[in-house]
């Protein structure tokens, strides 16, 4: 089984976010771990910081885009590339990560894999940030779970989607849901609460009549989470249901949705 990375950054160079991301995934890769990465054409240091990590050997494959051209297609146009580049089986994860996330284990894949190993097709995504479910969804600490050394596995089935700046979706699911929604802000269903992760979340738990999996021991650190002015402009948002803006690229109206 290979872990396959999907990652997508956009002005996280001036930040110090993603070379940090880049160092979790360093200390993280396996020798069946492929990394990519797109830079939505940042106007930071980014490219020299991706060009550093392809140097060390810890990223795979690394493209750029004209433009800004959204988290959405960015994610499409680099997995498409990737598909051409290496043969995956449908047993295969593939991982989404944002730029500004920070794996807490240095074990995260390997456990990742092992999960899937386990579950086998009777899951539909992991995804790794309880505080996001807690904060929009449900009580974490109310869902069935599995013991899992001295953590625990929550399995959850939320028709609404969940928060994923990191999923973990196996191959041959990814493949029924065709990627990402180029045309998310076009989409007015009541339904979704947000976010191009939120629609690809709810897109596989209904096409896949599976529930997903949070793994407790493996949480992850996002930097966004910290602000509590942007995480309660956020929740605002989104419990009002408004639309961030409309257009070809989803949501555009904070960084936060579009990076």
């Amino acid at each position: 089984m290979k872990t396959i990375i999907i990652c997508c950054n956009y002005f996280e160079g001036k930040t110090g976010n993603l070379e940090e991301t880049l160092k979790c995934l360093q200390k993280n890769k396996l020798s069946d771990t492929y990394i990519s990465v797109v830079d939505n054409n940042s106007k930071d240091n980014s490219l020299e910081i991706l060009k550093k990590y392809k140097d060390l050997n810890v990223i795979d494959y690394a493209i750029v885009t004209d433009k800004n051209v959204g988290k959405a297609k960015a994610l499409n146009i680099l997995f498409k590339q990737v598909e051409k580049n290496i043969k995956i089986n449908e047993e295969d994860i593939i991982l989404h990560l944002d730029s500004d996330i920070r794996l807490i284990n240095d074990d995260t894949i390997k456990h990742i894999q092992e999960i899937s190993i386990y579950f086998k097709e009777r899951f539909s995504f992991m995804a790794f940030q309880t505080s996001g479910v807690n904060y929009f969804y449900f009580d974490i600490e109310k869902l069935p779970h599995y013991d899992y050394f001295d953590s625990k596995i929550y399995v959850a089935y939320s028709p609404h989607g969940i928060p994923g700046p990191m999923l973990a979706i196996p191959y041959k699911f990814h493949k029924l849901v065709n990627g990402y929604n180029e045309c998310l802000g076009k989409n007015n269903s009541p339904a979704i609460y947000g976010g191009d992760d939120a629609v690809i979340t709810k897109d596989l738990i209904l096409k896949t009549n599976l529930p997903c999996l949070i793994p407790s021991y493996l949480q992850i650190f996002h930097p966004e989470t910290q602000d509590i002015n942007y995480s309660n402009f956020k929740k605002q948002c989104i419990n009002n249901m408004l639309q961030y803006g409309y257009g070809s690229t989803g949501i555009t109206a904070t960084k936060g949705f579009y990076d």
